[in-house]
């Protein structure tokens, strides 16, 4: 998938629906004629194509606000070094007591 590029001109939301409609539309009858598709096997490549974008906007959205939290605990410094030398002792207290 390709970046976003600037537009050639300017389409309120509307006009962006109908041009994409119709250039689907365009696309779907044009590989009606060309090839021997039926048409299940053209909604679902529809579907496929419809549900993986959902997904690719949605982990967009994860990983932009996961990149936000990183930020803010970053900058915050919640998370300071502590001294952990004797981190990781505490079963040899435990073996000594038996």
């Amino acid at each position: 998938m390709g970046g976003h590029r600037a537009p050639l001109f300017t389409l309120d939301e509307k006009q962006q629906q109908t041009a994409f409609a119709t250039d689907l539309e365009a696309l779907v009858e044009r590989y009606q004629h060309e090839f021997d598709m039926t048409f299940a096997s053209m909604a679902g490549v529809l579907y496929c194509f419809a549900t993986r974008t959902v997904m690719d906007a949605y982990m967009a959205r994860v990983a932009e606000t996961v990149l936000e939290d990183y930020e803010l605990v970053e900058e915050d410094d919640e998370y300071e070094d502590e001294d952990d030398e004797d981190e990781g002792e505490e079963w040899k207290s435990a073996d000594n007591s038996e």
